[in-house]
């Protein structure tokens, strides 16, 4: 059985990416692969989806997508890279990992679903919404979107497309055959009231960890000593990120807090908490490797996951294997992946106030937190282990490799007649403008003939005949830049090949004159 396993980067995340599955899984009977667009690792299992020289055009293009058109996940080069590559012709099983992030074009799904046994890891809500990675207190995802009350939150739009972008994905979701993965209750009550996903399979996978790794059993007062802490101190552990982990909730509840000799440690983004230098020891370890991780678990009394938006919550659930207790907001998957408000500490959401009684109390609470921490590693150990979580994955894998495929009517995709696509093609001509600045000759060759002069209608998205318009200019972006890279390639190596002539040096020195 082969499984190809699809994200945007291999180390960062490799427990809930793909990567982990490709290292951990009997090698016997699953022959596993991954295609990421950023490769970290040095496995020769994973392999790159686009050339690094690509990398900075992948971004560009991101940008272009959204800048442009108001849109995520339609304009790719990495959907024609992945139908090009061997490992996908060759897979049995296609399983895409945080889909939006690496950029495949929904569209995509359809020709993939036709082609492979295909399924989908939903780590957060995005599938069920017309553009946001969490809805937090709006209901409009479960009637189709449309006039949007924050367009600013990520992934950001300029223009309301929500109502598009929401009946293109129940469209595509209403024709393919594909298993979809979610990690939690709640993500899998999300999931079974969708209208665009609630007809699908949906399978409730929480996430393992190594649990052996991720322990207690490391001296508290010997990895203070390394941070620098004073054991006398109280400690609190958390991840400073701008978006959904409740960061300015926790710099809010600090500010107004009479706590002394306390000190913060911190992952991720540093320079959040300029506001509490004078108040608190601050230590941010930033984009740490886990090993760091481990030891500011261990360092720590409490570990403060006040997000508005998780629909799992991996930091957590290692936080509660070290016997941690942590601090929570009532809200999305927090509440049921804790356990609380048995094991994880539940405060009333986005309550900066109740959350600085919390952490008040707890930290002066000590026998109170040292119940919760062992408690937590009793859950951990009976409901997040990681053998538990790849045996699921592997049942999954050979339920779904057995399975018949349920094909859908064909699709029948054709440019609908009398159709305008003037604000398409223009739209593109300003992508293809923006993209090739600096390579007129292949703007040339993706420069759409658009009249103008005809009335420019809305761009209907969730017509299957645009999106055709977009993969075909995916297809042709894709081929442009793979040729780009073959000159690329011939240039170097008849560089390279010109260095071990007589010759190179005389035709340096007459490429010098010519510059000059």
């Amino acid at each position: 059985m082969k499984v190809l396993e699809v994200n945007n980067i291999d180390l960062s995340g490799k427990a809930f990416n793909g990567f982990d599955l490709v290292n951990d899984l009997d090698s016997k009977k699953f022959n596993l692969q991954q295609l990421v667009v950023i490769k970290q690792s040095d496995s020769s299992k994973v392999k790159r989806l686009i050339s690094p020289s690509m990398i900075e055009d992948f971004y560009k293009l991101e940008s272009l997508e959204n800048s442009v058109l108001s849109i995520r996940s339609m304009i790719s080069i990495t959907s024609p890279a992945l139908f090009d590559s061997d490992e996908y012709k060759e897979a049995d099983i296609v399983h895409i990992h945080m889909f939006h992030n690496s950029n495949i074009s929904l569209f995509s799904l359809i020709r993939m679903a036709k082609e492979k046994k295909l399924i989908l890891s939903l780590h957060d809500p995005w599938f069920f919404t017309g553009h946001c990675v969490h809805f937090q207190d709006c209901e409009k995802w479960k009637s189709g979107c449309g006039n949007c009350p924050d367009l600013s939150r990520p992934f950001p739009i300029k223009e309301d497309t929500t109502e598009e972008l929401w009946n293109l994905k129940k469209k595509i979701f209403d024709l393919i055959d594909v298993d979809l993965i979610v990690t939690s209750s709640w993500m899998y009550n999300i999931a079974k009231t969708s209208p665009i996903t609630k007809n699908k399979r949906i399978h409730l996978i929480p996430f393992g960890i190594d649990t052996n790794f991720y322990s207690p059993n490391i001296s508290k007062n010997r990895v203070r000593k390394k941070f620098g802490i004073n054991s006398s101190d109280k400690v609190l552990f958390f991840r400073s990120q701008n978006d959904f982990k409740g960061t300015n909730y926790i710099i809010d509840a600090l500010k107004h807090s009479n706590l002394e000799n306390v000190t913060l440690i911190t992952c991720s983004e540093k320079g959040n908490l300029s506001e509490l230098q004078e108040k608190y020891k601050i230590i941010e370890l930033g984009n740490a490797p886990s090993n760091k991780i481990l030891q500011a678990y261990n360092a720590c009394d409490i570990f403060l996951m006040p997000s508005i938006g998780e629909s799992f919550g991996m930091m957590a659930i290692e936080a509660m294997s070290c016997e941690r207790p942590v601090i929570i907001f009532n809200n999305t998957a927090m509440p049921s992946v804790t356990f609380a408000p048995e094991c994880g500490i539940l405060v009333d959401n986005k309550n900066s106030n109740a959350l600085k009684n919390a952490i008040e109390y707890y930290l002066n609470n000590s026998t109170e937190c040292k119940r919760r921490g062992k408690l937590g590693r009793e859950l951990v150990l009976q409901h997040y282990g990681k053998n538990k979580y790849l045996n699921a994955i592997k049942e999954l894998y050979e339920k779904v490799y057995s399975r018949t495929p349920n094909n859908t009517a064909d699709l029948l995709i054709g440019k609908t007649k009398n159709n305008n696509f003037n604000s398409l093609k223009q739209k593109l001509n300003m992508i293809s403008l923006n993209f090739f600045e600096h390579r007129k000759s292949s703007l040339k060759l993706i420069k759409y003939d658009v009249n103008t002069s005809n009335n420019l209608r809305p761009i209907k998205y969730s017509d299957f005949a645009v999106q055709e318009i977009i993969d075909e200019y995916n297809n042709k972006l894709y081929s442009i830049l793979k040729g780009d890279l073959k000159n690329l390639s011939l240039w170097h190596k008849t560089k390279n090949f010109l260095k071990e002539t007589p010759f190179y040096p005389i035709l340096r020195r007459i490429k010098y004159l010519f510059i000059r």
